[in-house]
Formats: structure tokens, C-alpha cells, sequence
């Protein structure tokens, strides 16, 4: 073999030979593949970021509305609680407000706080008391 020739397997290649730049592009395009695989390695990471980035931001959005839910729920439960208080305490005083203004509520104030006298009643004062100290019995 001459210095000028490769011998390459069974056959021998001259380097100045169309084929042989071809056998060379080849190679070379060969290697800008691997080389483009190797650099492709970062798009993968980078994909795998994203893919994670975007779990994490809806785990922590989820997270965040389900906290926000459940503090809605609370206020609701403890508005709903101050609900039934109130509605409890305005029957008492609609109870309250009847039982004042029926025939017997208002003759009882009288006695109490005006200056009205049943006939018949024996009237006389407590130093230090105003209006009635009992609730009169209904006749």
C-alpha cells in the first residue's frame, strides 16, 4: 500500500477520491448528529423543569383554594351559628313585645311604673326601689 491510500476492511480507499469525501461527509454528519444528541440532553432537563415547575404550581394553587375553602366554610358555619342566636333572641323579644302590650301586659305596667292605683290597692313606696320588685299575679 502506498502512504496515500487507507486501507479500511477488505478495501482500500484513496482519501483524494470522490467517494472517499463523500465516506467523510457522512462521518461528519454522523458526528453532528451525536454531537446534537449530546447537546440535547439540556432539552430534556429543561422539559422535565417545566413539567415539574407546573405540578408544584398547582399543588401550592391548590393547596392555597382548598385553605381558602375551608376558612369560607368556617365563617359560613360560625355566620350561619350567630344566625340561629339572633333568631332565638328576636322570638324572645317578639314574646316579650306580646306579652307587654296584651290587656293584662299593659294594666300590669301601669300598676308598676305609672302613677295608676287599682281600687281597692293599698299604696305605699320602698326608699331605693323603682317600678316593681315582683311581677303581680294575673287575676
Amino acid at each position: 500500500m502506498t502512504k496515500s491510500t487507507v486501507a479500511t476492511g477488505t478495501r482500500v480507499v484513496k482519501p483524494s477520491t470522490p467517494a472517499s469525501r463523500t465516506r467523510a461527509t457522512k462521518t461528519a454528519a454522523e458526528e453532528g448528529a451525536a454531537r446534537t444528541a449530546k447537546s440535547a440532553w439540556w432539552h430534556h432537563l429543561l422539559l422535565v423543569g417545566l413539567g415539574a415547575a407546573m405540578v408544584a404550581a398547582a399543588v401550592l394553587l391548590g393547596a392555597s383554594s382548598v385553605r381558602t375553602w375551608m376558612d369560607q366554610n368556617a365563617q359560613q358555619r360560625e355566620a350561619e351559628r350567630v344566625g340561629g342566636e339572633l333568631d332565638a333572641r328576636i322570638a324572645a323579644l317578639e314574646g316579650e313585645i306580646a306579652r307587654r302590650t296584651s290587656d293584662d301586659g299593659v294594666r300590669r305596667e301601669a300598676l308598676c311604673f305609672g302613677p295608676y292605683v287599682a281600687p281597692g290597692t293599698e299604696v305605699y313606696a320602698v326608699m331605693g326601689l323603682e317600678g316593681c320588685v315582683t311581677q303581680p299575679a294575673d287575676r
